[in-house]
């Protein structure tokens, strides 16, 4: 995946909005071109794989953009699961994809989120179950950080798979 062009003099929504897509982008090129077992490397003493923090950031979008912002419930195909068992569900389940089908599956969520977020105003704000007032604004900031971050761990676990570095 090409990794996509950010202006570097534009309003705020399209530079929030540039960024987070940026980041977007490195996940997804981060587990391009792997076959299963690369996909599921780890670098120990950590439990975290490349397949599982790209399923893991399709859950994030969607508890920020549909539940928190949207005020709706989480999709069946994720609400199904008990999250009580195994808090870390959707990063142990990667095993059971392809790395192609969960890019798909990022890929499809990125634009789904993409269209609810270019539909709000930056002030619009959205409520988590315990009450707190989230404004869209700080969910894009917060998106950034925490894609950036776990962009961190891909490029070590990239690194250690074939000697992939870069964005």
């Amino acid at each position: 995946m090409d990794l996509p062009e950010t202006q570097r003099t534009a309003d705020e929504r399209t530079t929030l909005t540039e960024m987070l897509d940026y980041q977007r982008a490195v996940i997804v090129r981060k587990v391009s071109g792997l076959n299963k077992e690369q996909a599921l490397t780890r670098l120990e003493p950590s439990t975290l794989t490349l397949a599982g923090l790209l399923r893991h950031l399709i859950v994030v979008d969607i508890y920020w953009f549909i539940v928190v912002l949207q005020g709706k419930e989480m999709p069946p195909s994720w609400a199904a699961e008990n999250w009580e068992t195994d808090r870390d569900w959707e990063m142990t389940s990667a095993a059971d994809f392809m790395p192609e089908e969960i890019i798909a599956d990022f890929e499809k969520t990125w634009s789904e989120v993409a269209a609810i977020s270019a539909s709000m105003d930056l002030n619009h704000v959205g409520t988590r179950a315990d009450g707190t007032e989230i404004s869209h604004r700080w969910v894009l900031v917060h998106l950034i950080e925490e894609y950036a971050r776990h962009n961190g761990h891909a490029d070590l676990i990239r690194e250690s798979v074939d000697g992939s570095t870069g964005d």
